[in-house]
């Protein structure tokens, strides 16, 4: 907001933010995210336990924590690195935390039923909140013709906030700014998800469907879809990602997901 929006908007949201995490008197707090600003804003809330992740490439201030700080190690999935935190939080609630299950509201669901295709579809999430992220549209609508023509399969593309204004072809439904629980229920209706690294692309492994990422300047071994049928592929600049790569890929995920 400091960024984007007027100033003096943005203060004042701050403002309210700082009163109602002190005003709600958190018995503890875990900083995931491992920022200055997360860091400064968990001490904030005067918490009793108070833990967080020190990220290898960010400042932390060990003074805004009173457990041991869990070190950031990016050659394992960011998940793991999650669980170690609640591991070092309540070690005897750790089983329940590694079966985390997604719940989609029944509404969407039947949203999905009435307004996507009753044949099996690909999701192709085709935006990123960075632009080093977001793989040309072009190429996604090369893999989305390779899908129709070759899989004999139909096509859903998910932008976020932004019109699609590529030229995708016929079998191709295009749906943009969606709520995360109808992005998640188109998702889970889904026989595969190609996705840029960005949140979306987790909802596919959350939900078991088969995911393709496509990464640029993010860490695969430490974001990459976790799926049994899961692959990814990495170009950088995110250019250097060949479409006949992808398709070549996101064909045998295809393929093995029908067996």
């Amino acid at each position: 907001g400091m960024r984007d929006g007027p100033i003096w908007r943005s203060t004042s949201r701050i403002w309210r933010l700082l009163g109602d995490l002190r005003r709600r008197k958190f018995d503890a707090v875990l900083d995931c995210h491992g920022f200055r600003e997360t860091n400064l804003l968990t001490w904030w809330t005067g918490a009793p336990r108070r833990l967080g992740l020190r990220r290898f490439d960010q400042s932390f201030f060990p003074f805004c924590f009173n457990l041991p700080a869990v070190v950031e190690d990016k050659n394992i999935h960011v998940s793991e690195m999650f669980l170690r935190l609640a591991r070092n939080f309540a070690p005897s609630s750790i089983e329940a935390l590694s079966r985390p299950q997604l719940v989609i509201p029944q509404e969407e669901l039947q949203w999905v039923k009435e307004n996507l295709p009753a044949q099996p579809f690909a999701v192709l999430y085709v935006d990123a909140p960075v632009r080093e992220r977001i793989w040309p549209l072009d190429r996604f609508a090369a893999l989305a013709d390779h899908v129709v023509m070759k899989l004999g399969a139909s096509v859903v593309v998910v932008n976020g906030s932004s019109p699609v204004s590529a030229g995708f072809g016929p079998g191709v439904r295009v749906l943009s700014d969606l709520p995360i629980p109808r992005l998640a229920a188109t998702i889970a209706a889904a026989r595969m998800l190609v996705s840029n690294d960005t949140g979306p692309m987790h909802l596919g492994p959350a939900l078991g469907i088969p995911t393709v990422a496509i990464f640029s300047v993010g860490f695969p071994i430490h974001f990459r879809p976790t799926g049994a049928l899961d692959r990814y592929v990495r170009g950088n600049p995110i250019e250097g990602v060949d479409v006949n790569e992808v398709i070549r890929v996101a064909s045998e995920v295809w393929i093995a997901s029908d067996r």
